[in-house]
């Protein structure tokens, strides 16, 4: 659980965000997870973050310029940072919850509200300080008073009458602590473990933090006190620990962080969560989840370490602005808009490794445990689980890629079907008459291949009739594959789903349309809608059908596994000085203040280029014309593909000589 602390650090940040005016969706693109592992605003965070903290198995950042951003385990949404969430000044992370507080004083919870730990009580006023424990939520009044809410059945959130004036406090499993603004300790809820049993004596306290069933005290001379269970060695403070500035608690496990920067954890190590970086160089603060261990270093990076499942460990990369995303069941790839490649979320096969000398991507997809680029001369890299990695040696030139759980398709420049990797299902058992093939996709353990003449072939797992395609089908523009269903997207917009609908995945929604973009997941379906609006249907049990409202500024989706992923635009269609995103504030890139970098940051964002400048170069030219034309032809590639119709062609051409010369 994140920890509570009167030192500088939280301080700084409410300098550095004070009269601050952005908000989530100011980024010029914007990725937003849904499912059971997801991610919000993780763009810049590797040198913008101001303060740490970590739920169970989910970190959140509280960024400089007032933002906040998650990842790991979404299972209850509480990576789901709330669209227009602005002027944070701290955060904190629950079991399955997140809390951030407001320069405002006001708190704002998302996630899990089971045990009414995100109900935040109505004329709370205003916040100096908050923690989460658990499945409770406790926040210190400026007036010093404590308010706590959720989970109560060991009187966690039963504050003592007689407390007094509290400085900080820290939740753990079933137990709260408050900091008392004369340095003393109290602790009330459950005690099973000698948690709540306050040392005699002690004082001049000037931290705390809560664990499951223990608890952690910074004195001000900078020695360690703790108390509770010790099951791991969690309370066996190291010998000769001195000079510490700030601490935090995981599940089993004890974080210090001395004034030199150095880290300390002792405690439970079973996957990691105490195996400190070498190279993690000064750290300026920490945090702990139930088994992994955050710290962010005096650059503004953040670094995690520990267990990983839900990538709540993978730090995500600067994205940057994007041209495409593929989901895996656990992993996400963002291609940036210079062909370059971001991936993050479990790694155990190396899916997120991605290799150094890759550049000049044009296109990826993401399978269970593989990741697969698309180069713009049409050659194909993959990286992560060996087999559906194996490209074929002999493979021609390229121009679209698909990743099933454990195979690979691509769709080659004269019109052939190659497959590769598992087949234990026939799923890469290309059939011998398929035709012209223009678009590829690849569920769980089939293969869809869309023709030139708009017509679909289906091959590999037939199960629950994934491979079935109607005969009544029409014109096909688009095709997507999940776990065990197909979806097609025809030329008049409308969408048809066959395979299984055990989830309701196959049930399209009456009235649909007209719909631009398809993906699917494993049990789910979603469609990116011509206005720019996302519809989901199918399994929801990890909220990846729980869209937000996007104001109609979606310009991509996809889908894996439970999760979903929406690629946003704040600046679509939008003009300088313009709400462009209509959130109905001025955003840092909807202002002009220079001829190019209007919002004055060192870099050119995505809504301050023309469509069609790719080498950012503030001119629409040559360079772009011979960029475009050197991907033409090549289906599935957004990079170049101004209409948005998954084509290069000369509808592109006629927009990037719309935008010709300077701007």
């Amino acid at each position: 659980m994140p920890p509570s602390s009167l030192s500088h650090t939280f301080h700084r940040a409410l300098i550095t965000v004070l009269g601050a005016a952005f908000t989530a969706t100011a980024m010029a693109q914007n990725l937003v997870g849904l499912g059971g592992i997801g991610f919000s605003n993780i763009d810049d965070i590797a040198t913008n973050v101001a303060q740490v903290a970590a739920g169970a198995d989910h970190t959140v950042a509280l960024k400089t310029d007032g933002t906040v951003a998650c990842w790991g385990s979404n299972a209850a949404m509480q990576c789901n940072v709330p669209l227009g969430l602005a002027q944070v000044a701290e955060v904190a992370g629950g079991s399955s919850h997140s809390v951030a507080r407001t320069l405002n004083g006001s708190v704002v919870c998302w996630g899990s509200n089971t045990y009414g730990q995100c109900g935040v009580p109505a004329g709370l006023g205003p916040v100096a300080r908050i923690a989460a424990g658990i499945h409770h939520t406790v926040a210190v009044k400026v007036d010093g008073s404590v308010a706590c809410w959720g989970e109560n059945w060991a009187g966690q959130c039963t504050v003592p009458p007689e407390l007094g004036s509290v400085a900080a406090v820290a939740g753990g499993f079933a137990h709260t602590v408050a900091l008392k603004t004369d340095g003393t300790v109290a602790c009330w809820g459950l005690n099973n473990s000698g948690q709540c049993t306050v040392p005699p004596g002690l004082g001049s306290i000037i931290a705390i933090a809560a664990g499951y069933s223990h608890t952690v005290a910074l004195r001000e001379n900078g020695s360690v006190a703790c108390w509770g269970s010790n099951s791991n060695g969690q309370c066996s403070v190291p010998n000769g620990l001195a000079g510490i500035a700030s601490i935090a608690a995981g599940y089993y496990h004890t974080v210090a962080r001395a004034s030199n920067g150095s880290v300390t954890c002792w405690g439970d190590n079973g996957p990691g969560q105490c195996n400190v970086p070498a190279d993690l160089g000064g750290a300026t603060a920490v945090a702990a989840g139930f088994l992994h261990t955050v710290a962010l270093t005096s650059t503004g990076s953040v670094r995690c370490w520990g267990h990983n499942d839900f990538g709540q460990a993978s730090t995500p990369s600067a994205v940057g602005p994007t041209r495409s995303i593929a989901v895996g069941n656990f992993h996400t790839v963002a291609l940036r808009i210079d062909g370059s490649v971001v991936c993050w979320g479990r790694n155990e096969s190396g899916q997120c490794d991605v290799p150094a000398a890759i550049a000049a991507v044009v296109d990826v997809a993401a399978g269970l445990r593989h990741t697969v680029a698309l180069v713009a001369n049409g050659t194909i890299v993959c990286w992560g689980l060996t087999g559906q990695c194996g490209v074929p040696t002999n493979l021609s030139t390229a121009s679209g890629i698909a990743a099933g759980d454990y195979h690979s398709v691509a769709c080659l420049k004269d019109g052939s079907v190659a497959c590769w990797g598992v087949n234990t299902f026939g799923q890469c058992n290309v059939p011998t008459e398929l035709g012209v093939v223009m678009r590829v996709a690849a569920g769980a353990s089939h293969t869809v291949a869309l023709r030139e003449d708009g017509s679909v072939a289906c091959w590999g797992s037939n199960t629950s009739g994934q491979c079935n395609v109607p005969t009544e089908l029409g014109v096909v523009v688009r095709v997507a594959a999940g776990g065990s269903h197909t979806v097609a997207l025809r030329e008049n917009g409308s969408v048809a789903c066959w395979g299984s609908n055990a989830s309701g995945q196959c049930a399209v929604p009456a009235g649909l349309g007209p719909v631009s973009q398809i993906a699917a997941g494993s049990g789910h379906t979603v469609a990116l809608v011509a206005d720019g609006s996302v519809a989901c249907w199918g399994g929801n049990s990890y909220y990846q059908c729980a869209v937000p409202g996007f104001r109609s500024n979606a310009v991509q989706v996809a889908a894996g596994g439970s999760r979903t992923v929406i690629r946003l635009d704040a600046c679509v269609g939008g003009a300088s000085g313009s709400d462009c995103n209509g959130n109905g504030v001025l955003d840092s890139c909807e202002i002009a203040s220079g001829a190019q970098d209007k919002d004055a940051d060192g870099v050119l964002d995505e809504c301050e280029f023309a469509r069609g400048d790719f080498d950012l170069d503030g001119l629409v030219g040559g360079a772009d014309l011979a960029a475009l034309l050197s991907l033409w032809g090549v289906t599935s590639a957004p990079f170049g593909d101004l209409n948005g119709d998954g084509e290069i062609s000369s509808a592109d051409l006629k927009v990037l000589r719309g935008n010709w010369g300077p701007y």
